[in-house]
């Protein structure tokens, strides 16, 4: 039996999520320029969508892309103590009557990756769907080509689901092969520890919140 049904999350219910090193601001299309100096469209390589270039005006479409996509909670990676931007993520299918969410849109800056960056965003997103909305399963879904994808996923210990060959088609029409991982509520205890770990976090201090972005 699955947890008890938390209340519908509003779509336009925005928040950031703060942790100890890691703020997840709400993501909008004025992100662009710091984004675009930050990124370029090489490190888009097996993901779906993409920005056509490294410009400003590029970056902002594609963001606003991202926002439109129906039922999405987007957000900027922020670490502390400058709050610069390491990246982007998001929760898609924020509906408890579905009984599922699924972490999307997530793409690191190389300089951020391998280290606790990663886990902490994945502990913030988790904290929401599991002890906040209460939901039974959240998944990833991950072109199979994408090795650094795979690969932090794999490091966490989240167990693969499926995979679903020619599953997804790019913005450039290129077919990919999919990886899904999944995450039961029943694991989540087990997995919040070894995030915790790999964040070099003790329980003591992880009290994460849903507050004003400071």
């Amino acid at each position: 039996m699955g947890p008890a049904l938390a209340p519908y999350l509003p779509p336009d219910e925005l928040y950031p999520l703060a942790g100890v090193r890691v703020v997840l601001q709400n993501l909008s299309s004025a992100d662009a320029a710091e984004l675009a100096s930050r990124w370029h469209p090489a490190l888009f390589r097996h993901m779906l969508d993409w920005p056509d270039d490294a410009t400003v005006e590029a970056t902002r479409a594609y963001l606003r892309r991202v926002l439109r996509r129906p039922g999405v909670h987007a957000f900027v990676v922020r670490v502390r103590p400058d709050l610069d931007a390491a990246g982007i993520t998001g929760l898609v299918d924020l509906r408890p009557a579905q009984r599922c969410a699924e972490v999307c849109c997530t793409l690191l800056l190389p300089n951020y990756r391998g280290t606790g960056v990663f886990p902490e965003t994945m502990l913030l997103l988790l904290q929401v769907a599991f002890d906040r909305l209460r939901l039974p399963r959240v998944r990833w879904r991950t072109a199979a080509a994408n090795a650094a994808a795979r690969g932090a996923l794999n490091k966490l210990g989240v167990p693969v689901e499926a995979f679903q060959p020619a599953a997804d088609v790019a913005r450039d029409g290129t077919v990919h092969d999919t990886v899904v991982y999944r995450l039961l509520h029943t694991e989540w205890p087990a997995l919040r520890v070894r995030l915790l770990a790999a964040c070099g976090l003790p329980p003591a201090v992880w009290q994460p919140r849903i507050s004003a972005f400071t």
